[in-house]
């Protein structure tokens, strides 16, 4: 007669039948995604990405489009939408000209040509963040940024 498993040897032990109808019930809701795991990855590394999707299945992502707020939006996807109406002032794009193509690229570095840190050191302190929000805001007169300036006033930063 062969020997019984024991659970929790070689794998997870198997589901009972009562718990299975409900894993299976959550994992075929339409807003889940089917399980799925690449092969050919090193010896039991497939079936823990399964049983890992079992027991915390994947969202459908089918519906959300990209740059998006998903449902009511986070924190981040709120930034990025403010960024894209509201860009910031005097940013070189990528690739773009160089705003300063007299200045070696190594201007403020400790070697190469140009001016070495001595040059960096003569900026004053740090600027408070009310001060930066002021500031942008007297340059653009967008409100948000008048806002985030009291914001910071009144929490003394």
């Amino acid at each position: 007669m062969p020997r019984q498993r024991k659970p929790g040897m070689y794998g997870p032990a198997p589901a009972r039948p009562d718990q299975q109808g409900a894993t299976d019930a959550i994992r075929q809701t339409p807003n889940n995604q089917p399980l799925s795991a690449p092969t050919g990855l090193p010896y039991g590394q497939r079936s823990q990405l399964l049983d890992a999707q079992r027991v915390v299945p994947l969202p459908n992502a089918g519906g959300i489009q990209a740059g998006a707020p998903a449902g009511g939006g986070n924190a981040q996807d709120q930034v990025v939408a403010y960024l894209r109406e509201h860009p910031p002032p005097n940013v070189t794009p990528l690739g773009g000209p160089s705003m300063r193509p007299n200045e070696p690229s190594t201007a403020g570095l400790s070697s190469g040509p140009g001016p070495g840190p001595e040059a960096l050191a003569g900026r004053g302190a740090p600027m408070k963040a009310s001060q930066f929000w002021r500031t942008l805001y007297e340059q653009t007169g967008d409100e948000e940024y008048a806002r985030l300036a009291e914001q910071a006033i009144s929490r003394g930063t």
